[in-house]
């Protein structure tokens, strides 16, 4: 991963389409260096803002396991990410609950991405 800071100008994002905004943190869906990405782009630069989004930067930067998606650039302002395949965890719940199988599968790999981030990203195991 790298600061790619000049690399990540308007021209250089094409195809963005917002997906959300909160808490001083656009989402977006882009195409970044011919590939698709996520962008969490700070809009809101008021210190508290800046340094949760910093936290998050960092942790993401230092986290290496199979179930975390890490960044594979940043700049200030901006952290780029592979845009991953598929629905997200609310978009399936909004169809109906999970079956038990599903629901145990889900609810493990969320506890083996918190283990894996509170232990420093230091295991890569599932």
């Amino acid at each position: 991963m790298n600061d790619v800071s000049a690399a990540l100008t308007p021209a250089a994002l094409t195809d963005r389409s917002v997906l959300s905004e909160r808490s001083g943190v656009r989402c977006e869906s882009a195409c970044w260096a011919g590939r698709p990405v996520f962008l969490k782009t700070l809009v809101f630069d008021d210190p508290d803002t800046r340094a949760r989004f910093e936290h998050e930067g960092s942790v993401a930067r230092s986290v290496r396991h199979p179930l975390i998606v890490s960044p594979v650039a940043q700049s200030r302002d901006t952290l780029v990410f592979p845009l991953v395949d598929g629905v997200t965890l609310r978009d399936r719940l909004d169809q109906g609950p999970l079956a038990p199988d599903e629901a145990t599968l889900v609810a493990g790999g969320v506890l083996a991405a918190v283990a894996a981030l509170h232990a420093g990203g230091s295991r890569t195991t599932t």
